[in-house]
């Protein structure tokens, strides 16, 4: 009896362990071989998982004014005129590059808040694009990415007045390009119409588009951050198989449960840093000092967790 009781309380032991483990050796499992594998499904709902709410050990609200607005610096500059569909900060804040429509055409810009002035860069025929100020001499200029479409990339040299392609006619690129890394995440499919994608692609490139590396798990753009040799990702559990990526993540329907991981570009090392357990859906990262602040698209609040 006594042997049969000491039998029991060890597998109990060893399932509970296998059930707090299995979600780290889940990810891990990945990182042996460089390519990424496409998630598991998630439960296909259109609201939050049960939850009881952010876990205050783990994550908590930002309420330093002056954490706030340190995360809100650098982000998408004032709408300064009502024609721009698209506009970016210079790398050191004094400039703003645009994209405006007018006459049916698409112009590229500069403007200089301190003194009210535009300089006319080029005129383009392109539609449904976006524009990021890379570097100092450097802008880019994307196809808004869908499954649907097939995007494309350029880069656009200040000095040099010229354009040179990044990617062209890929299937749903989408680009989180990085200043400070002079490069960015890049999330892309294998194919396209209505059927599930093949596979699903989450990578490092450089500011020609070339892969530095590839991700060990899969992630959107937005849900990291550079830091020298290390990106910060938010990872959904799981990703619905079935969907029309990245359409439907950007038009907010899926639901989605992160974990945080950190990837070290030189080294490949992953490191698991926590689970939110079913509250976070994190978008726009930014570290600072040792906080890693996000929002949270369950109640577009901002949070903060200490690395």
């Amino acid at each position: 009896m006594k042997r049969l009781l000491v039998l029991t309380l060890i597998l109990a032991g060893l399932i509970a362990a296998g059930i707090g483990g299995y979600y780290i050796w889940q990810y891990y499992s990945e990182t042996v071989s460089n390519e990424p594998k496409p998630p598991d499904n998630n439960n296909g709902g259109t609201t939050p998982p049960e939850t009881t709410g952010v876990p205050v050990s783990k994550f908590k609200l930002v309420t330093d004014a002056a954490l706030r607005a340190s995360f809100d610096k650098g982000w998408a500059p004032p709408q300064f005129q009502e024609n721009w569909v698209s506009a970016d900060w210079s790398p050191d804040s004094s400039q703003v590059v645009y994209l405006e429509t007018v006459g049916g055409k698409t112009n590229l810009g500069l403007f200089t808040p301190s003194n009210l002035k535009s300089q006319a860069l080029a005129s383009l025929t392109l539609r449904d694009t976006t524009v990021t100020w890379l570097n100092s001499n450097e802008i880019i200029i994307s196809d808004k990415p869908s499954k649907a479409v097939r995007g494309s990339v350029w880069k656009y040299k200040i000095k040099e007045k010229i354009f040179e392609p990044v990617i062209t006619e890929e299937l749903g690129p989408w680009i989180q390009w990085d200043k400070n890394f002079n490069g960015g995440i890049k999330f892309s499919t294998s194919q396209g119409g209505t059927s599930p994608p093949t596979k699903l692609e989450a990578s490092i490139i450089d500011n020609t588009g070339k892969v530095v590396k590839m991700l060990p798990f899969i992630t959107f753009p937005d849900k990291c951050v550079f830091e020298n040799a290390l990106v910060f990702c938010a990872v959904p559990n799981r990703i619905l198989s079935g969907a029309n990526l990245p359409d439907d993540y950007l038009k907010g329907s899926l639901v989605l449960s992160d974990a945080f991981f950190s990837f070290n570009i030189k080294t490949g090392a992953v490191e698991f840093l926590v689970d939110s357990e079913g509250s976070i859906n994190a978008t726009r990262l930014k570290k600072i000092g040792n906080k890693l602040l996000f929002m949270n698209h369950y109640d577009d609040k901002l949070y903060e967790m200490r690395l």
